[in-house]
């Protein structure tokens, strides 16, 4: 899993366009997703949206309406992993950008995801502060379990920026 942290217009969202660009990333298939500010208040809104980036029926995850949680957890992983292994083969990118907005039952998926057998890769993007408690459990878990690398992104200073500029436009 890469996590790419940032503020708001630092180029995560471009950054991972170009990853997804880049010859040794476009052979494998992905499955990309953007969260919205409102995505935190409904359980598993990133894990419908995964499914249906995936060509998929979001209904087909059988997400009930007051599961036991850990169970619940596990089911929809199961379902989502099936899902979007008929989307995109064995081996898939999962892309998600401003995760800062997901909804914490998807997070606690996406770590269940990540200590699958056969995970995907997990590239995700979001901002340092606020962290929101779903966020900041799923940071610290996956650091404790060593499933992530993060990549800060600083923004540019004025120099850097006029020489890209420069570089852009010839």
């Amino acid at each position: 899993m890469m996590l790419l942290c940032g503020e708001a217009g630092v180029g995560k969202s471009r950054l991972l366009d170009e990853a997804l660009q880049a010859p040794e990333v476009a052979r494998f298939a992905h499955v990309r997703a953007t969260c919205l500010p409102g995505d935190a208040a409904e359980p598993y809104s990133l894990a419908r949206t995964l499914v249906t980036a995936a060509g998929g029926n979001p209904d087909d995850l059988n997400i009930s309406p007051a599961p036991e949680a850990e169970r619940q957890v596990r089911q929809v992983q199961q379902g989502l992993m099936v899902l979007l292994q008929e989307a995109c083969g064995e081996q898939f990118l999962v892309v998600v950008d401003d995760v800062h907005w997901s909804d914490s039952a998807s997070l606690q998926v996406l770590l269940v995801v990540a200590l699958s057998a056969h995970p995907p890769f997990l590239l995700l993007s979001y901002r340092p502060e606020p962290l929101s408690p779903g966020l900041a459990a799923f940071l610290a878990e996956a650091s404790r379990l060593r499933l992530a690398t993060t990549i800060p992104l600083q923004s540019l200073s004025a120099a850097d920026t006029a020489r890209m500029i420069r570089a852009i436009l010839g």
